[in-house]
């Protein structure tokens, strides 16, 4: 997902400074001016390399996306039932759901300007909505996006205070097709599956319509609040 939102973006704003954080290199072209950094913020001791750089480039972001998510990998899946959880697995999606996301945000909070108005959005799922949940199950990846929502609820209210022009939202994209919805995609029907390039459209939208109203919700691609 940060790859096609990535790639729009930097089309559709060709005078922008895009600063890229990823765990992993990055495998897309960047342009040469954009800013590329290799940390992983689930990992507290990392925060300071990325408030150093961004504080070295004079750069106060106007428009802050985070699309750390982690659903499963070789070896752990999403759950089906309780006697499928686990502590290393639920340890996982905190790490990758909440944890970067958190960290995010003190960086974010050492290197904003209260006086410039900006945006934040972390990707979500509506399957962390406790209120929308008919079906259970993926009991790790669930609570660690509920986690994530009411984090974003917290920082939304304190932000009030400290940045009045910041607005803060979890983002719930569609189901994209990528390498976390792959395994899953067999039981989803076609319309509901979506391309990159449409859910990054998307995504841009949000954004633009963000207003202070909207601080601190769970909003569906579309825009619409979804309930928690």
């Amino acid at each position: 997902m940060a790859a096609s939102l990535y790639l729009y973006w930097r089309d559709r704003y060709p005078d922008c400074l895009f600063v890229l954080v990823s765990r992993a290199p990055i495998s897309y072209d960047v342009r040469s001016q954009d800013l590329v950094l290799k940390c992983d913020l689930s990992q507290p001791d990392q925060k300071n390399i990325l408030v150093q750089l961004l504080k070295d480039n004079q750069v106060s972001p106007d428009w802050t996306i985070c699309c750390s998510g982690f659903l499963h990998d070789n070896l752990i899946k999403p759950e089906k039932s309780l006697t499928q959880f686990s502590i290393d697995n639920f340890m996982c999606n905190l790490q990758a759901n909440l944890l970067v996301q958190i960290h995010l945000s003190q960086v974010l909070n050492l290197v904003l300007n209260k006086h410039k108005p900006a945006k934040f959005i972390c990707l979500s799922a509506r399957v962390s909505s406790i209120s929308d949940n008919h079906l259970g199950g993926w009991h790790s990846y669930r609570m660690s996006k509920a986690a994530l929502n009411m984090w974003l609820k917290n920082l939304a209210i304190e932000w009030q205070r400290k940045f009045p022009l910041h607005a803060v939202a979890s983002l719930h994209p569609g189901t994209t097709d990528t390498k976390l919805s792959l395994p899953f995609q067999q039981n989803i029907k076609p319309d509901k599956l979506y391309a990159g390039t449409l859910t990054a459209e998307r995504i841009d939208r949000v954004f633009n319509l963000l207003s202070l109203e909207d601080s601190g919700a769970l909003l569906n691609w579309d825009g619409n609040k979804i309930a928690w």
